[in-house]
This record gives structure tokens, C-alpha cells and sequence, in this order.
């Protein structure tokens, strides 16, 4: 009888899981934030996540996120900054050219809540 790979479990016994509990870490502002390594999000993703928040077809929001993050990258090599309210001020920090390609060391600095959300004076008070 022949074995099965080692990759998978025999048929009948029960799956062992290796994902240990995240450990909260502290951050500097004081926030709790969990020490699991964060996914990565694929093209296909933020495609489909796009275009269900859109309403756009898939296509049409796969070729305009193709086209905005070439236009993304093309700034990033020349060394501009990008100002994305979304998403936050992103510069470039560090250049190293390799074999393969470029690798840029980035700075991302996204904001908070803004001021102007938060009301001057509580509801019913005079100011």
C-alpha cells in the first residue's frame, strides 16, 4: 500500500492546526495590534474589493487599478511623493538598483481622524 505524501494528512485522522493564538502587541500610540503577520493582498483582491464597493464591473475596475498603479509606480521610480487621501502621504525613502528590478524602502504616513469631523460643540449647546 503506498504512502501518502507527507504534506497531507492520512484519510480519517484529524487535521493538526500549527497556527498559534496572535499575541497582542503595544503599539506607541497604545493601541493593541495583533502580531500575526498581516495577508497579502493580491491584484485579484482589490480588484474584486473595488468593484463590488464601485459598483463596476470586474473588468472595467481590474484595467483602471492596472493603469493607476502603473501610474503609481512610474512616480515612485522617478522619486516623487504621492499625496493619496485614502490611503495616506507616501515617499520615497531609499533606492537600491539590483538584478532584477528596483527596490525602493518607502515611508507611508497616513492620518488620522480630521479635525472637521469632529463637532465644535456638543449637540444642544450653545456657542
Amino acid at each position: 500500500m503506498a504512502k501518502p505524501p507527507k504534506n497531507r494528512p492520512e484519510p480519517g485522522k484529524p487535521v493538526k492546526k500549527t497556527r498559534t493564538e496572535a499575541k497582542p502587541v503595544v503599539t506607541k500610540a497604545g493601541t493593541e495590534a495583533s502580531a500575526a503577520a498581516p495577508g497579502i493582498m493580491k491584484l485579484r483582491e482589490l480588484t474584486a474589493l473595488a468593484a463590488e464597493r464601485s459598483g463596476a464591473k470586474m473588468a472595467t475596475a481590474k484595467a483602471v487599478i492596472e493603469a493607476a498603479l502603473a501610474a503609481l509606480g512610474e512616480a515612485l521610480d522617478r522619486g516623487d511623493s504621492l499625496s493619496l487621501p485614502p490611503l495616506g502621504k507616501l515617499r520615497p525613502v531609499k533606492t537600491k538598483e539590483g538584478t532584477h528590478g528596483s527596490t525602493l524602502t518607502l515611508k507611508l504616513r497616513r492620518g488620522g481622524p480630521k479635525a472637521a469631523d469632529a463637532p465644535l460643540a456638543d449637540q444642544g449647546e450653545e456657542g
